[in-house]
């Protein structure tokens, strides 16, 4: 057979090889080209014009324009739903003041120096008689360590010294010594500084005692603890898992036994203070400076008078 003819069967001239047809020139892709090109002037997110700055100073120099009819105005409308919640709402709001002229805002205290009056509310007059502790304290434990045994002795240790939930609770063992339990009252660490001893009684003695035996964790800080050996008492004040113990503790206090109000540990504080033998010693067992809200407050019972003749 010819040589041509050979060559056109096999079409050697035609033929490409495999490696090369990648390599052939074919025009570009209108994607590709799409991917490259500016998104639309129209997109909200291109023609957005900038955020303007911040102010730095966005209070007036000379303070706003509040005036003591506004507090009252607004006392008077809180006030009809709680009473103490205006008053102490309006005490932030006082000292939001304080601080205004102390940081250059404000030149005058709008509700000082006979300028403005809180509610007048009632104090609490609930007086935890003796019979209802016993009662309390008559609850059978289920177990041998547990929140009913560190209630029961919290109970005694908070009628015997009044000390306030804070402070009982943030007790160390290193505050208990030999010569009674030291306290620094938290309410006035930072302006007093004013520490008080509690001196030891057979009875304080024992309660705590029974508070040593009541902790699930015996190498504990604390002498009221978690289970895990943390103090109750969180750094911002609340003690959320010991309200939760002390409402179960209400709950089966007054389906058990003879007690028919509940009563809080504002109350046993109170308690204390009415029990006391003078208005002097409530005072000093309660560590505040002035007398009159040991009176007005927390000496809730009847006063004894004897007859002219």
């Amino acid at each position: 057979m010819p040589s041509s003819s050979i060559e056109s069967c096999a079409a050697l001239k035609d033929t490409v090889p495999l490696s090369a047809r990648g390599h052939t020139k074919r025009p570009r892709s209108r994607r590709l080209a799409n991917r490259h090109r500016p998104s639309p002037s129209h997109q909200r997110i291109f023609t957005r014009s900038p955020r303007r700055p911040r102010k730095t100073k966005s209070c007036p120099e000379k303070g706003s324009d509040f005036k003591p009819i506004d507090a009252y105005q607004y006392r008077d409308k809180r006030g009809k739903i709680s009473p103490t919640g205006a008053n102490r709402e309006l005490e932030v709001l006082s000292h939001a003041f304080t601080k205004a002229i102390e940081w250059g805002y404000r030149e005058a205290h709008p509700m000082i120096e006979g300028k403005f009056r809180k509610l007048l509310t009632p104090p609490r007059t609930r007086y935890v008689e003796d019979w209802e502790i016993v009662e309390a304290l008559s609850l059978t434990p289920q177990r041998r360590h547990g929140s009913l045994h560190a209630i029961r002795a919290y109970i005694k240790i908070k009628i015997l010294t009044g000390l306030r939930r804070g402070d009982l609770l943030r007790l160390r063992m290193t505050d208990i010594t030999s010569d009674g339990i030291h306290v620094q009252p938290r309410k006035t660490a930072k302006t007093t500084g004013k520490r008080i001893v509690i001196e030891w009684s057979d009875s304080l003695r024992q309660a705590v005692e029974e508070a040593k035996t009541a902790r699930p964790v015996d190498i504990a800080p604390w002498l009221f603890c978690t289970r895990r050996g943390d103090c109750y008492t969180r750094e911002d004040g609340t003690a959320n898992a010991w309200e939760s113990m002390w409402g179960r503790f209400m709950e089966r206090l007054l389906a058990e036994t003879k007690v028919q109000e509940r009563f809080t540990e504002h109350d046993l504080r109170a308690k204390c203070a009415s029990d006391a033998d003078s208005l002097v010693h409530a005072q000093q067992l309660l560590a505040h400076a002035d007398s009159t809200t040991t009176n007005r407050i927390y000496r809730r019972k009847p006063e004894r008078v004897k007859p002219l003749r």
